[in-house]
């Protein structure tokens, strides 16, 4: 997602299309590493957790305050 020009608006399609490229790339690094970390929009943040789950990762925790959340995933 760092990186995608202001200016050239992509599609929903294609952003969605990123995001999942953007989740094996994030599964990987936890793999890799032991853990990761993401600090993205809300929109963004709900649609990497529904790909994660249909991958096989599950909810270990989700808390939040306000309009701050933190959702922790495992596989």
């Amino acid at each position: 997602m760092i990186g995608k020009s202001i200016h050239k608006k992509s599609s929903y399609r294609q952003r969605k299309e990123d995001l999942k490229i953007f989740a094996g790339e994030l599964i990987e690094y936890a793999e890799r590493n032991g853990k990761s970390v993401v600090v993205a929009h809300g929109m963004l943040n709900r649609e990497l957790i529904r790909i994660l789950k249909k991958q096989g990762w599950k909810f270990e925790n989700k808390d939040g305050l306000g309009n701050l959340s933190v959702n922790c995933l495992v596989k």
